[in-house]
Formats: structure tokens, sequence, C-alpha cells
């Protein structure tokens, strides 16, 4: 009777553990990343750098800008911005309502500030999937369509949390 009692906790402990590690996949799978803050990708040119930030707002805004940037960070000048609202589910991220600015100046950085870019025809949406690092602290936008058989992360863009 008494190597009965130690099978039967044994067992107990075995069944508590695997009802555990049941209920934390769960909450897990209703994890969603936080988005919102500003993301940086930055691509260096010849003798400068282009700076593409993405300022996701927790209202559900939207602003993307391309900088051009010396090589010591200074601005000198924009050539791109986009306003408009998000929809972002953890994977896939929805931008609507869009209007973009460009510089249609055929002088390099002739605007220093985004006011001077000029509004062209609203983009009506652009829908894309997001891969976040294992910290989320980074992340790749992956455009449809990506061919079978294809790392499409390692051609995108990565964006970095500020």
């Amino acid at each position: 009777m008494k190597s009965f009692k130690p099978r039967r906790l044994i067992v107990v402990c075995v069944l508590v553990a695997i009802a555990s590690c049941f209920s934390a996949c769960k909450k897990d799978s209703n994890f969603k990343p936080d988005i919102t803050g500003t993301w940086n990708h930055d691509t260096k040119l010849t003798g400068n750098i282009q700076r593409e930030a993405y300022l996701f707002n927790s209202d559900s805004t939207v602003l993307f800008t391309r900088a051009i940037l010396d090589t010591t960070g200074k601005l000198l000048g924009y050539n791109y911005k986009l306003t408009g609202k998000f929809h972002f589910d953890g994977t896939t991220m929805n931008l609507y309502q869009l209007i973009t600015y460009e510089d249609l100046d055929v002088t390099p950085l002739a605007y220093t500030t985004l006011q001077a870019l000029v509004p062209q025809q609203a983009v009506t949406m652009q829908s894309f999937t997001v891969k976040f690092n294992s910290t989320y602290t980074t992340f790749n936008i992956i455009y449809p369509p990506c061919p079978p058989n294809a790392n499409c992360i390692i051609l995108s863009p990565l964006y970095v949390r500020q």
C-alpha cells in the first residue's frame, strides 16, 4: 500500500504539468505584438544614408517618411511621405486612407521640410506581412506574393524599434 501513494503522486504531478503546458500554449496564441512607436530602416548610399521610418500611433494613424541624411546623421532632405491609418492583427498590416507626398523637383533634396512635399493621388490600401524577431525589437516587411520556396525575409528591409 505504501508504494501505491508515491505512484499516485507522480501521476498527479505529471497531469498538472501537462495541464499547465496546454494552458500556457493557449495564452501564447492570443499574443499580439505591440507595433506602436517609431521603426527605422537605414540604407547606405554613396556619401549619404537613406532613412525610411514608420511611426505607428496608438490612435491607428501612421506616418511613413523617407529622408536623406549625411554620414553623421544630419538631415539633408525628404523625398517621400505617406500618411493614413493602419490595422495590425499581429502578423498582417493593412494601411488605408493613404495620402502620399513626393519630391517632384528634379534637384535632389530640394525639400528640407515635409510640408514642402507635393501631395499625390491617394493610394487606396497597402497590405503586407510583418515578421518580428524573437524579442520584437525588429521586423521585416514581406510583400505578397512571395514565390514558393523563396526566402522573402532575406529580401525585405529590416526595421528597428527606436
